[in-house]
């Protein structure tokens, strides 16, 4: 519609314009400037969409309001002994976790979904993910990410590139170039943990769309009791998470939260933001989680694997990206994928 209309105003100014200038000039003349000034037209049309669509994008977004996510005010008490943070580790390395979802800030009346993540030895898979059958998220990747060593040769040989499952502008990939934990086994009440990595971004296809650097801050904050709709869980570590993603000038992504970790069944609760910007456009939205039900899905074998598994790959879908992102599953693929010795 902005399109028709500004069409039709460079047509009229054209005939006005067309009237005055051919009395003085030959019909070259006149043909030659009439094709600048619809170059001009175009462009100006383009420029003022664009402008409008850009004013608009930053009133959905918040930016010319009031309204930001925010997390809630909670008091931790701090540990009266020191952290065994291995046992918090390790009740969250294995395990089916099914929580109730619900967009902050809370309403009254508003819906709430169900978010599911399974905790494997090899991989963690969350939401609409989970159940489906997915190979390890290097065969989606282009050829010149992915090789392996033939069993009668020393030669390593090119995998071909499996057909992606994910679908069109709806999904992201990523790889870390240094594996890196969430939650760090080091990681004590007295400092904050900050590490840096390239990551590598790729397409719903598996082509590779940019390189970037992913920074993550971890603390302690200390311990709390929680109730959520699984029951009551004393004495939870809650933890700050800090993830910045930066690809160059285009886009900035920030994921801010808090993790409460039992040391009996691991993540109970999680308050999470997502913010950032995509070229000149601004995007947040902030969740809830609260554990329903927990299944440690054969937890015996705890002892054989690393505490906090390292992440190597990831893919990340959404229901909606602009201007309140919201997740519809995420898979990563382990690094560290064999037991102990």
């Amino acid at each position: 519609m902005f399109g028709l209309w500004t069409q039709k105003a460079c047509l009229l100014v054209d005939w006005r314009w067309f009237h005055s200038i051919h009395r003085d000039h030959t019909w070259g003349q006149v043909v030659g400037a009439w094709h600048m000034r619809q170059i001009w037209c175009r462009s100006y049309g383009l420029m003022m969409f664009a402008l409008v669509c850009a004013f608009s994008w930053v009133c959905a977004c918040g930016c010319a309001g009031s309204w930001h996510p925010s997390f809630e005010h909670v008091e931790p008490q701090p540990a009266e002994k020191p952290l065994d943070l291995s046992a918090y580790l390790r009740a969250e390395r294995f395990g089916k976790r099914t929580y109730r979802r619900r967009e902050l800030p809370l309403q009254e009346g508003q819906a709430q979904t169900t978010y599911i993540r399974e905790m494997t030895a090899e991989r963690m898979i969350e939401g609409r993910l989970v159940g489906q059958k997915l190979l390890p998220l290097a065969r989606y990747l282009e050829p010149e990410a992915v090789t392996t060593t033939a069993v009668a040769s020393t030669q390593p040989r090119e995998v071909k590139r499996a057909q992606s499952p994910f679908k069109r502008g709806k999904a992201l990939l990523f790889r870390l170039a240094e594996p890196m934990q969430l939650i760090p086994p080091e990681l004590t009440e007295e400092e904050l943990i900050e590490s840096t990595t390239p990551i590598r971004y790729y397409d719903y296809s598996g082509r590779q769309a940019g390189v970037g650097t992913l920074t993550r801050s971890v603390a302690i904050e200390g311990l709390e009791d929680v109730e959520c709709p699984a029951g009551r869980f004393e004495n939870c570590l809650r933890i700050n998470v800090n993830l910045i993603v930066q690809f160059s000038w285009w886009l900035r992504m920030q994921g801010s939260g808090y993790l409460w970790l039992s040391p009996d069944v691991g993540e109970v609760r999680r308050v999470h933001q997502i913010s950032g910007w995509f070229l000149i456009f601004w995007f947040g939205s902030a969740y809830e989680y609260d554990l329903l039900s927990y299944d440690d899905m054969g937890g015996k074998v705890l002892t054989m694997w690393p505490t906090s598994a390292k992440w190597a790959y990831g893919a990340i879908m959404f229901d909606r990206i602009l201007p309140k992102p919201q997740v519809a599953g995420m898979l990563v693929d382990f690094a560290d994928t064999a037991p102990a010795p």
